[in-house]
């Protein structure tokens, strides 16, 4: 979104709805921020870790179940900028790859065989916000839960959580 676009939604007359619902989810997730011509939105460097390759993997997955449309509207992106974006032209900026690698967290759940670092990543954004001390002690909890709720229903845990500790 541009300076233009912020400052259009601040004074209420975006003609865009796509723009003001990303803007109104951003100002949900981060409504403690207090909004100013020269705020935007914090990057999260947990989401950092998830890397470029796997979320290519994971957008073509997509894609292949479905279709482009579908996929990039999930994103929040057009089909366009995705298909680019998919075949490595260009670098995306920091606003397009945070869009990409929320969906890859919020997409990933749902599939089977999920890797260490999705998890690892995925129980970061829970605890982020929190101390750096309660944040360790928090995703241990949330491990922990995990795996005893394996155990209550008699399955093995995933090779992901066993790397956990």
């Amino acid at each position: 979104m541009s300076p233009a676009g912020f400052l259009k939604f601040l004074d209420g007359s975006t003609p865009y709805p796509r723009t003001a619902a990303v803007l109104v989810e951003w100002y949900q997730a981060y409504g403690n921020v207090p909004l100013s011509r020269a705020t935007e939105p914090p990057r999260e460097p947990v989401l950092a870790g998830i890397g470029e390759d796997a979320l290519r993997a994971a957008l073509r997955r997509a894609v292949d179940a479905s279709s482009i449309r579908i996929v990039a509207e999930q994103v929040g992106l057009t089909p366009r900028g995705l298909q680019l974006y998919m075949d490595g032209e260009g670098r995306p900026r920091d606003l397009t790859l945070r869009k990409l690698r929320e969906w890859y967290l919020r997409e990933a759940g749902t599939w089977t065989g999920t890797r260490e670092g999705t998890a690892r990543a995925a129980i970061a954004v829970l605890v982020d916000g929190l101390p750096r001390a309660e944040q360790d002690r928090v995703a241990g909890e949330i491990a922990d839960a995990v795996r005893g709720a394996y155990e209550r229903v008699k399955l093995s845990p995933p090779q992901w959580l066993a790397k956990m500790g």
